[in-house]
């Protein structure tokens, strides 16, 4: 038997401590589940105690923005839901401000008030690919039925983007009409009808758009009611935005994000007792800002970056994420007569392989998926890549396997907490508008 002094004894049984406290802290540190929060499911269910856990993160909050990587996630859709109605239900929110036009949402916000209408023609004329689907469905028939059963609290449904020039014209018409009011030309009408809005570039033909504007805004308005004239008012707001960044010279790229913002805190501002919840796309949610806007920036911020400056900590951004699965997307078909820069595209289920190694989803692939993650807390180490994907979908670019969108490098300040879901799945479109609709 080999003896060994006690002096070498000593200095090995310190080796192996100090050995099993080096792994045991490294273990400790890569598991480190500080903020991390098992959430029950993505679907709706009965028992809402896993969300009772983020309670402290709602506290004195008036706006949440909860948004998604991808247009096209069922899951994204349904834990959105299940989030809204437990900030309505137990932190008194009442506002739903979703990504898309104002006027578009009207006949929605009327169903939910107690109109009586085909909630799938409703949600029809929300007019986005997205949004069209049986889950947007299920959400309005809640807010509707929400409504009838809380007569003291009621909640609405407000659109905050401004794109829908026609959509605009056409329901301040429908007011002005109502009360014996001059409406649009009908010649300058069809016109309107006639072009692409976003495709006129030159100033000249600006000059239609500007003249219906400027006949919106001459008419007096004292025969309306106070309901009308509040919608008019709120439409004429939004046709001025419209009108406004065409005719920019100098394309400020986040234009449409800052008008976003701008409406939910004139929203904020007309309802002091407003709580709204922010539904949109992850990289419009998000906190990025350029405070400077430098001159040569092509993008300067989020529309959760300017709330965040305009509500500070009032606002609190929830970005969702996943590992693997299908999404609905327009994907490239040569056969498709839908057009996205210049090639085919049809809208339909994409399937996308596992996230990259390195990226958001595979260093948090362990942990028990739905989870809530504060960003707080998140590794300095950590790289926050994450997936980037509106209306269209780029399998190959530059001859790389996947799009930059699937693995697009976010700022570890984009969101407040994200929420990693293991995999998705694509929504359930309308049956008329697969492979017809755009964004």
């Amino acid at each position: 038997m080999v003896k060994f002094s006690k002096k070498y004894r000593l200095n090995i049984i310190n080796f192996l401590l100090f050995g099993f406290l080096f792994f045991s802290v490294n273990t400790i540190y890569s598991q480190d589940t500080t903020g991390y929060i098992n959430l029950s499911s993505t679907e709706l269910i009965n028992n809402d105690a896993d969300l009772k856990q983020l309670d402290v993160y709602f506290k004195n909050v008036t706006v949440v923005g909860m948004g998604e990587s991808t247009h096209g996630t069922h899951e994204f859709f349904t834990l959105r839901h299940r989030m809204f109605k437990y900030l309505v239900e137990n932190h008194h929110f009442n506002t739903f401000f979703l990504e898309a036009d104002y006027a578009n949402c009207l006949r929605a916000n009327a169903y939910i008030q107690g109109n009586k209408d085909n909630v799938e023609a409703v949600v029809r004329e929300i007019n986005m690919w997205p949004w069209k689907t049986t889950e947007m469905m299920n959400l309005i028939n809640w807010m509707r039925d929400y409504n009838l059963k809380n007569k003291n609290n009621q909640i609405n449904f407000i659109g905050v983007d401004m794109q829908q020039y026609v959509e605009t014209v056409k329901q301040m018409d429908n007011i002005l009409r109502s009360n014996d009011l001059p409406t649009t030309d009908s010649v300058i009408y069809q016109k309107m009808l006639a072009t692409n809005f976003f495709l006129v570039t030159d100033k000249k033909d600006l000059e239609l758009y500007e003249e219906v504007l400027n006949k919106k805004k001459s008419i007096a308005l004292n025969k309306l009611g106070s309901n009308d004239k509040k919608i008019y008012t709120t439409l004429l707001r939004h046709l001025n935005q419209i009108v406004a960044e065409k005719n920019k010279i100098k394309k400020d790229y986040d234009f449409r994000d800052r008008k976003m913002a701008e409406n939910i805190v004139f929203h904020l501002d007309s309802n002091l007792n407003m709580k709204g919840f922010f539904w949109a796309h992850n990289g419009h949610i998000g906190e990025i800002i350029n405070k400077k806007h430098w001159r040569n920036k092509k993008w300067l911020g989020f529309a959760g970056g300017y709330l965040k400056q305009k509500i500070s900590d009032k606002y609190f951004s929830i970005g969702q994420e996943f590992d693997r699965g299908s999404f609905n997307a327009y994907y490239p078909d040569s056969n498709s007569t839908h057009i996205i820069e210049g090639e085919g595209y049809t809208l339909g289920a994409v399937t996308v392989l596992p996230a990259i190694e390195k990226s958001f989803s595979a260093i948090h692939r362990s942990l028990k998926k739905p989870v809530f993650i504060d960003c707080t807390t998140l590794h300095k180490k950590d790289p926050v890549i994450m997936t980037l994907i509106g209306a269209a979908y780029y399998p190959e670019r530059d001859g790389k396997p996947e799009s930059i969108a699937r693995n697009n490098r976010h700022s570890k300040n984009a969101f407040d907490a994200i929420i990693l879901i293991d995999k998705s799945t694509p929504t359930h479109l309308l049956k008329s508008i697969r492979g017809k609709e755009s964004d």
